[in-house]
């Protein structure tokens, strides 16, 4: 073996590449999750706050920490979508989906009464779960859980 070749092998070991890989997922991982709610954080901001910008009783500013708020726990809530998917992701495909999903779902009424919480707390000063009732709770069920599935699947994605 010429001293190219060891230099060479020695340059890309396979720990070294492992490694790198690693960093490159590692990476891509938490620029889709940042990006990602950052993006929900713009879209909610032009979907249902801007909106409401000419209505008399308008709350700005807690609009706007009630939206921080809510995308934080967004994100503390697919992160933890993420870990628990880690840890099931080499069971058989079919108790892997069943649990990842069924967990999505129950993170996703957990970000529900989360968001639904915050927006009668910081928006409208009320007792966080004052004046709920199943219209209101059941629309904005629907998106959380919509947008945890979303995180489920994209996570799926990210792990094949």
């Amino acid at each position: 073996m010429n001293v190219f070749n060891k230099a060479h092998l020695k340059e890309n070991s396979p720990l070294e590449l492992e490694s790198s890989a690693f960093k490159r997922l590692s990476k891509q991982f938490w620029s889709l999750q940042i990006g990602g709610w950052l993006g929900y954080m713009l879209v909610v901001f032009i979907a249902i706050i801007r909106p409401q910008f000419d209505s008399p009783d308008f709350n700005l500013i807690g609009q706007i920490i009630n939206l921080v708020v809510e995308t934080l726990s967004g994100f503390c809530l697919s992160l933890l979508q993420w870990l628990f998917i880690q840890r099931v992701i080499h069971n058989t495909l079919k108790q892997t989906l069943i649990l990842s999903f069924t967990s999505a779902a129950v993170l996703g009424l957990v970000y529900n009464i989360i968001k639904l919480g915050s927006y009668k707390v910081i928006v409208h000063s009320q007792q966080w779960n004052e004046a709920w009732n199943m219209l209101e709770f059941g629309g904005w069920l629907l998106f959380s859980l919509a947008t945890m599935f979303v995180w489920t699947s994209i996570f799926f994605y990210h792990v094949l």
